[in-house]
């Protein structure tokens, strides 16, 4: 999958997977290796997140049911929390630095393509 910001036409990811079942959410990132630069990870539904127990920063955009972003955290580093976001219906995990190469602001409509 890509994540696209329709709100400025670019694309963010290029490599988009998804976590589709509970265990995959739960687990996150945890038990993968570090994200490389244009890979990120959708944890959807999702209103919250840590990063107890890893050994990388990352970069996470919240999103509300219509796509719309509700907040960015730039950065996030190792045994953190973010979140819960109650109008958050999924989150985007990716590698730090990917929000300061592509900017996302709050409001930008993000898209999924596969």
């Amino acid at each position: 999958m890509q994540l696209e910001n329709r709100t400025n036409n670019l694309v963010i990811l290029p490599n988009l997977s998804s976590a589709a079942n509970l265990w995959q959410r739960t687990a996150g990132l945890l038990a993968l290796p570090p994200l490389g630069v244009g890979e990120g990870l959708l944890l959807q539904p999702c209103t919250g997140i840590h990063t107890w127990f890893m050994r990388y920063p990352i970069d996470v955009i919240f999103l509300d049911k219509h796509g719309v972003v509700i907040k960015v955290v730039e950065n996030l580093r190792p045994f953190r929390i973010a979140g819960p976001l109650l109008r958050a219906r999924s989150i985007i995990e990716m590698a730090p630095g990917t929000l300061r190469r592509t900017p996302v602001t709050n409001g930008d409509r993000l898209t999924i393509r596969p």
